[in-house]
């Protein structure tokens, strides 16, 4: 079988004798082809693009632990560049798939430990009730449904019938069935009715989803990323609150300004409320600092700062770019920001 462009590139940045060489094969391999697969996953894994279990997940957080997939994936390819006996790698595409998946396991155990117990309860309940079955779909996402359809096509739930399930006035037919304390009614039985009322397949996220709704099952824990988002919001609010708001910023900014100048760059380039949207301007707008500060604090001239301020956040290769970074030192030098302001904020 004939290498693909992925797998003949990896093998160049396996064999390069020059580091400089070594260092570009493997940007171009990480933002180029695995990137948009650990994005893929995350977007399933996360539920982005369903009824989402486990709540509270921004954009900021999965833009958090993509720098993580990247970063130990990055890790581990310069291991193998080290100590070549120990490549195992025989598909790139497949590889990153599966520390992908594995990267948002973890995370999502630790951040959201009931959610996760749940799904897997879940899993299994479909898995050795034979009533039930958990397959896969065309999409390679797993779904639960009865028995009996095995022959019938896949059919999925509409969203709307699943969010109705979630926030709505329950239909009459599941009135009654919702009982988190399971002495009336069992796990099997409340499921059962789920997926007879459905008459569909239900994503297991989204069946997961439902049942945290009805059995009062909630996660939460603060991070920074969850931090400043529920407290720097661009809104019209009241006198005491916009006061508070400010005190926090205030006490946000004092924070990052006593951070090492290279932990500052890689936090404040990439803070964001979502994908796309900078957390930056908040400073500026709340008075707290100027853009001149803010360029101070970043050690850059002013007007560069004023070019790049359209463009923000930015990801971490231009990130690494501007500050003579590799890619994976910019996220070791986010995340100890992080996580040193998390303890600064939170105290």
């Amino acid at each position: 079988m004939e290498p693909t462009e992925t797998d003949s590139l990896l093998l160049l940045y396996l064999a390069a004798a020059d580091g400089a060489d070594a260092e570009q094969h493997l940007t171009q391999l990480v933002t180029e082809h695995a990137e948009p697969i650990i994005q893929k996953v995350i977007g399933r894994q996360l539920g982005f693009s369903s009824v989402s279990l486990f709540s509270g997940i921004s954009s900021a957080d999965a833009a958090d632990l993509r720098s993580d997939i990247v970063l130990s994936l990055i890790n581990r390819l310069s291991l193998f560049r080290q100590q070549p006996h120990e490549f195992s790698i025989a598909d790139f595409r497949a590889y990153v798939a599966v520390a992908s998946y594995r990267g948002c396991s973890a995370w999502l155990r630790q951040r959201h430990p009931l959610s996760w117990r749940l799904k897997n309860k879940l899993r299994y309940l479909l898995t050795h009730q034979p009533q039930f079955c958990l397959l896969l779909n065309e999409d390679d996402e797993w779904i639960g449904g009865l028995s009996i359809w095995h022959e019938i096509t896949r059919v999925m739930i509409e969203r709307e019938q699943t969010e109705r399930l979630i926030s709505g006035a329950l239909p009459d037919e599941l009135i009654g069935i919702p009982d988190g304390t399971f002495k009336r009614m069992g796990a099997v039985r409340q499921v059962e009715a789920i997926f007879h009322w459905a008459g569909k397949y239900i994503p297991l996220d989204d069946l997961a989803a439902i049942l945290a709704n009805w059995w009062g099952i909630r996660d939460h824990l603060v991070q920074f990323s969850e931090a400043i988002q529920a407290n720097l919001r661009v809104q019209k609010a009241d006198l005491s609150t916009e006061v508070e708001q400010r005190i926090y910023l205030q006490k946000i900014w004092q924070e990052i300004t006593q951070l090492p100048l290279r932990q500052r760059r890689a936090l404040l380039l990439n803070l964001r409320f979502s994908a796309t949207q900078s957390a930056i301007s908040l400073f500026p707008a709340s008075g707290i600092a100027s853009l001149r500060k803010i360029a101070d604090c970043l050690d850059f001239p002013v007007e560069q700062l004023a070019e790049l301020w359209s463009q923000l956040p930015l990801d971490d290769t231009k990130i690494a770019e501007l500050i003579g970074a590799t890619q994976r030192q910019v996220i070791n030098l986010r995340r100890a920001a992080r996580e040193r302001l998390t303890r600064k904020i939170t105290m």
